[in-house]
């Protein structure tokens, strides 16, 4: 019989699709799928059977995976636009004043966004820190809250310099290509309700040469944020 759920994570705003995460059988099953693909594999091999061997293997993830079995129809999806970040930023603010924590070396190009954009919140008399400013001290206090921590780098998103997206924590926690970069500054003491409501503001850079200047691109996305919060 099929294993496994199709599990759907959605998030809805004014009617749109705003965040997504679809977890496949053959992705909570990929273990088990490639341990029995080789045994079947092996067993057609030997038995000179090589002609079986993708049908044994499509037989083998359909039964892994009932999704893959039934018939789908395609809907039009429609997303909300790539401007959102702003609107949720506002609502953030509205709703409790985050922690802004950045990250990025100031000597890296457009790496120092994060840097220069908590130089700018302090100004304006937001909570914000570098990631090195968080002492160890203070974190059972910030984590036993329900503070919102946003987290501001310069983050490749695939997008146009300049660009802006603000993203779960929890989803760039989830990505391979992104993880690496925030692992180091998440204390391991964070709740999974403060994490689930916690985020990255990134900015897509330039270019990351050492010892270059921020890009007009970049500097014009902070300025974007800069007044946003200033509102």
């Amino acid at each position: 019989a099929p294993r496994g759920l199709l599990i759907h994570h959605y998030a809805l705003e004014d009617g749109l699709v705003k965040e997504d995460d679809i977890i496949t059988p053959t992705a909570q099953n990929a273990e088990d799928i490639e341990r029995y693909g080789v045994i079947a594999a092996q067993t057609l091999l030997d038995q000179g059977k090589e002609e079986a061997i993708r049908d044994r293997l499509d037989i083998l993830v359909r039964a892994y995976d009932p999704c893959i079995s039934c018939s789908v129809h395609l809907a039009e999806v429609r997303k909300v636009e790539d401007n959102n970040w702003q609107k949720r930023l506002q609502e953030i603010k509205s709703q409790k004043s985050p922690l802004f924590i950045g990250i990025g070396n100031p000597n890296e190009g457009d790496d120092a966004a994060g840097p220069v954009l908590i130089a700018s919140l302090k100004e304006l008399g937001y909570p914000a820190l570098l990631a090195s400013e968080l002492k160890e001290k203070e974190l059972p206090q910030r984590l036993n809250s329900e503070e919102i921590l946003i987290f501001v780098d310069a983050v490749n998103a695939g997008k146009k310099p300049g660009e802006i997206v603000l993203i779960p924590l929890l989803s760039v926690l989830h990505s391979s290509t992104l993880s690496h970069r925030f692992i180091p500054f998440i204390p391991h003491q964070m709740s999974y309700s403060q994490l689930k409501n916690s985020y990255v503001l990134g900015i897509q850079p330039k270019q990351l040469k050492h010892r270059s200047q921020l890009s007009a691109e970049v500097r014009q996305a902070l300025h974007k944020i800069t007044e946003i919060l200033k509102n």
